[in-house]
């Protein structure tokens, strides 16, 4: 389990607007993971601070009326999943790790529209 886990968030709304951003953090932490052929191994996993946003707006006058959009992007800054593995050499220092996946999914976009009748 990781020692820091936090999350911020400010959000604005007036006139039909809205507008969210999101940050969380977590502190590195020693996970199992499953690998090839379900094998497990302990692997330790770097920190990471991942930022969403969404804006959107509503529609309440008009022929428009009831009609709303909203755009959501989650891991707007694309923050790499980073695991790190021990080195068991008898010649390592103690506690001695070494990069072993650096994945970047990318940033994930919605887009929804809404009617209220």
């Amino acid at each position: 389990m990781s020692g820091r886990v936090t999350s911020l968030t400010a959000y604005y709304e007036d006139k039909g607007f809205q507008f969210r951003v999101s940050q969380r953090y977590r502190s590195p932490f020693t996970a199992t993971v499953r690998g090839i052929f379900y094998s497990s191994t302990t692997s330790k996993i770097d920190s990471e601070r991942i930022i969403d946003a969404q804006t959107g707006y509503e529609w309440d006058t008009g022929a428009l009326k009831g009609l709303s959009v909203l755009l959501q992007v989650n891991n707007l800054t694309n923050t790499p999943y980073r695991t790190r593995v021990g080195v068991s050499s008898g010649n390592a220092m103690p506690g001695a790790t070494l990069p072993e996946q650096y994945v970047r999914y990318g940033a994930q976009m919605l887009f929804g529209v809404n009617y209220k009748l």
